[in-house]
């Protein structure tokens, strides 16, 4: 009896240890797999420091881009993301282009959190 069960356990220790040695050959591939990718991001990317648009441009995109009939709250977010993480505070009119489109898909929530963003990045002057 005591012989059967050291051969069980012998026999469970080898598939365990098979199927431990499977699983991380698979995890490394995989994660080699992926590290060894370039995303298209960066194989795109141009590297110069220098905005072929002007200020005026930017306002009139963002505000044509949020003044839009068929934007729906995905796209409203996105774009006050985009405007959140620049290094900038918004235009009035782009701020009145943003509540106006948190208006139509109905959303009050996103526009006192857009509301919210602009003062924090306005900082002490209000």
């Amino acid at each position: 009896h005591y012989l059967s069960r050291l051969l069980v356990v012998l026999i469970f220790n080898k598939m365990f240890r098979t199927v431990a040695s499977r699983f991380s050959n698979v995890a490394r591939t995989s994660i080699l797999d992926t590290s060894s990718r370039v995303p298209a991001a960066t194989v795109s990317r141009s590297m110069s420091k220098h905005s072929t648009e002007t200020d005026a441009e930017f306002d009139a995109r963002y505000e044509a881009y949020f003044n839009r009939g068929d934007i729906d709250g995905w796209e409203v977010r996105k774009a006050m993301n985009d405007l959140s993480g620049m290094d900038l505070v918004p235009e009035p009119k782009i701020v009145v282009a943003a509540l106006k489109a948190c208006r139509r898909i109905n959303d009050f929530a996103l526009a006192v959190r857009f509301l919210e963003s602009v003062k924090d990045k306005c900082g002490g002057k209000e």
